[in-house]
């Protein structure tokens, strides 16, 4: 073969080999940004009434405005010891109050809890946002606004709040108590880290 044939070979490799990159890596950013920053929303699939729990649907707004959804349970037994505590629980990035309740929500039932699940922003059936997902920056409103909710609610004994949530949902929890004090105690399941959020 010649060696101007060689030569022009190997040049087309290059520049096709360099474009398709270009291409591929230009491309998946923005198919993983949508999907991660945007899930799609996860069907309610389970509701307390399914788990003979009594309660209430609510809905409450933060402070940039979004009108989050929940459920207030009542405690299994008002007159148990339990029943003074109340937690509020919250999903991770992909999931919603429907998956919370369907993992958690007996157990804390059954153990007199009063309990609050809830949607943050873009997740079930509260409201996107044009930002969408934002790991836990944003979502600090949805808790704060949580948090606020419930200490108005008869019943609730305001110094003993408690805040459960697993993955993304653990990390929002994390740094909602690293600007507030308010809240009796936290259980963050399999949080992540990010630099110095």
């Amino acid at each position: 073969m010649k060696k101007w044939l060689k030569i022009t070979l190997i040049s087309i490799g290059l520049v096709v080999l360099v474009f398709g990159s270009l291409m591929v890596f230009s491309i998946i950013p923005l198919i993983g940004k949508n999907t991660m920053l945007h899930p799609a929303h996860e069907a309610m699939y389970v509701y307390p009434h399914d788990k003979g729990m009594t309660y209430e649907n609510v809905t409450f707004s933060t402070s940039d405005d979004l009108e989050l959804k929940g459920w207030f349970i009542d405690p299994k037994n008002s007159s148990a010891p339990n029943s003074n505590i109340t937690i509020i629980v919250l999903h991770g990035a992909t999931h919603s109050k429907a998956f919370m309740l369907d993992h958690y929500g007996l157990g804390f039932y059954n153990l007199d809890y009063r309990l609050l699940f809830f949607d943050s922003r873009n997740r079930g059936e509260s409201p996107d946002t044009l930002l969408g997902l934002t790991w836990g920056i944003d979502e600090v409103k949805d808790v704060q606004a949580a948090v606020n909710y419930t200490r108005h609610q008869p019943g609730v004994n305001a110094s003993q709040i408690v805040l459960f949530a697993e993955s993304q949902g653990a990390a929002t929890i994390l740094f909602y108590t690293a600007q507030y004090n308010d809240v009796a105690a936290i259980i963050a399941d399999s949080s992540w880290a990010y630099g110095d959020l």
